[in-house]
């Protein structure tokens, strides 16, 4: 006999890139369960605010103030996207992005992350230290399902 395991809560980390639309988008359509819950996260990057402060290009609690604002008014219109049945969180961290997913993850106690393959900058920075997604699948301590952009439909 096969079991079924139900996803009621979900991590969805996001950087507003097309593959972790998709990730949010199969989220939704595969989320179960009375009090079904998805939890969406975006991360400023410390690596990011560094950089910035390094260059003098703004003061670090400035820009990360202002990439808050940003990211927030972004992940508005997650909530009302969402399906009646499904609650929808957003939140908002700071830190290297692998180490906030897993923390979130492990925080909130979530069924599984649903993450996309490819974000922003995932591709140059895998020449380096890996992807955001192969950190988390290491780290994580529930399934994390990744996928391709294309997979929504699926």
């Amino acid at each position: 006999m096969t079991q079924t395991a139900t996803l009621n809560t979900l991590l969805v980390p996001v950087d507003f890139s097309p593959a972790s639309q998709a990730a949010l988008e199969w989220a939704m359509q595969r989320v179960d369960g009375e009090d079904a819950l998805i939890l969406v996260l975006h991360v400023i990057d410390s690596k990011v605010l560094d950089a910035i402060e390094s260059h003098d290009l703004a003061d670090r609690e400035t820009a990360a103030a202002a990439m808050r604002d940003a990211a927030e008014r972004r992940m508005k219109t997650f909530r009302e996207t969402a399906r009646e049945d499904v609650q929808v969180d957003v939140l908002v961290a700071e830190g290297l992005p692998f180490l906030e997913i897993i923390r979130k993850a492990k925080d909130f106690d979530v069924d599984a992350i649903v993450m996309g393959r490819a974000g922003l900058r995932e591709h140059v920075e895998k020449l380096f230290i890996g992807s955001t997604a192969e950190l988390v699948l290491r780290g994580a301590h529930c399934p994390v399902i990744v996928l391709p952009e294309e997979a929504v439909g699926a």
